[in-house]
């Protein structure tokens, strides 16, 4: 897409066997009793956070290799929560999975890694900036499984952001905003409201999920996105 400078991967109708949902995830695999280490863990994760943070299992997806089944050793597991309100609840609640014990946060043991796979992504400016932003996500370990938990807004939800309008893409802009308005900081795509050291004002939106950052109003936020036009 030339007004994006971004590469968009498209397939052919007929070329589509077959379609997966993430929303679909948890029932079919309810069925199947031939269970891996890594579907396991999978659903554990569904139901600790049914349980312990209260989103219906019916508004938790998952995404990815796993729910695609081609996952290795090496693969995280991708969960997908559907609704506003649903992502207030995470939001809200998100440490009381650590009451399972089998669950457990980032620590100062995986601060290398991050850093290294977080650059590799190209995003935070050092190694505080990078540090500060993934340790607001909901990120965590199931098992020594690294999973991440993502909001997202259903078909219920009023759109945040007018995906008909017209953009231009004017490069890359890089500053660090004080954040005025976090209510969309939770959810992909996502909104937050700031302003620079000069006052002046900004309207961020966070398309990539790589990009969601759960700040709290007066926190700061390291921007290195392509700076668009509408």
């Amino acid at each position: 897409m030339d007004s994006f400078d971004e590469d968009l991967y498209i397939f052919k109708k007929h070329e589509v066997k077959k379609l997966y949902h993430p929303l679909d995830f948890y029932k079919n695999i309810s069925m199947n009793k031939d269970k891996s280490e890594h579907i396991k863990n999978a659903i554990e994760l569904i139901e600790s956070i049914s349980n312990l943070i209260g989103v219906d299992k019916n508004y938790i997806g998952i995404e990815g290799s796993t729910l695609l089944f081609c996952f290795n050793r090496n693969s995280d597991i991708d969960v997908l929560i559907y609704g506003y309100n649903n992502a207030i609840k995470v939001a809200n609640k998100f440490r009381l999975l650590n009451n399972n014990k089998n669950i457990r946060f980032y620590n100062k043991k995986d601060f290398n890694n991050i850093i290294k796979d977080r650059k590799m992504l190209g995003y935070g400016r050092s190694k505080t900036a990078i540090l500060t932003q993934e340790l607001r996500r909901f990120y965590g370990f199931i098992r020594n499984k690294r999973f991440s938990i993502i909001n997202v807004l259903s078909n219920e939800d009023k759109p945040i952001i007018d995906l008909k309008r017209k953009i231009k893409c004017l490069g890359l802009f890089k500053n660090e905003l004080f954040i005025t308005e976090d209510k969309y900081s939770i959810v992909s795509p996502g909104v937050i409201l700031g302003k620079d050291k000069e006052e002046n004002k900004y309207r961020i939106e966070l398309i990539n999920p790589y990009g969601i950052n759960q700040a709290k109003k007066t926190k700061s936020f390291s921007s290195g996105e392509k700076f668009m036009k509408i």
